[in-house]
């Protein structure tokens, strides 16, 4: 079984499209990306927040563990790029991709992100599985959120 690969780019994400072709991955690109970065802006994954949900979610009635909120992109797109900030960037990702390790597929993700630059985040993603990596990604984005 395989999904369309998204990618993440410097101001969101892309497919790769070659000669008309859509490139396809059996990996873990496409779910940690959509993981993180699908749901509705407006939504930081608390209850005061729920009605702005991701409209994917509302066809999820029996599984509230299969909801996507994407609290990284929340923090993204809300919060100024501060240091404080990044900490609360990481921990929303580590929620975000916590059905990982709820689901047994990991048995840990190692997270670390940096600002490299103004209004930037650089993360680097390691989901491992006794012991050995199963996925790895680094990606840099630009942090949306209002300036400090």
């Amino acid at each position: 079984m395989s999904d369309v690969l998204l990618v993440s780019t410097n101001d969101g994400g892309d497919i790769i499209c070659e000669n008309g072709i859509i490139e396809m991955t059996a990996g873990f690109e496409t779910a940690v990306f959509i993981s993180l970065h699908a749901g509705n802006l407006k939504d930081d994954g608390t209850q005061a927040t729920k009605k702005y949900t991701w409209w994917g979610n509302l066809l999820e009635d029996n599984n509230p563990d299969g909801k996507i909120i994407s609290r990284f992109q929340n923090i993204l797109s809300g919060l100024p790029a501060t240091p404080e900030n990044l900490i609360k960037a990481k921990q929303a990702a580590m929620q975000d991709l916590e059905w990982l390790t709820s689901t047994g597929i990991s048995d840990k993700i190692e997270i670390s992100a940096t600002i490299p630059a103004q209004n930037r985040i650089a993360v680097e993603i390691n989901i491992l599985k006794d012991g050995a990596k199963l996925y790895g990604t680094t990606f840099e984005l630009n942090w949306k959120g209002m300036t400090a």
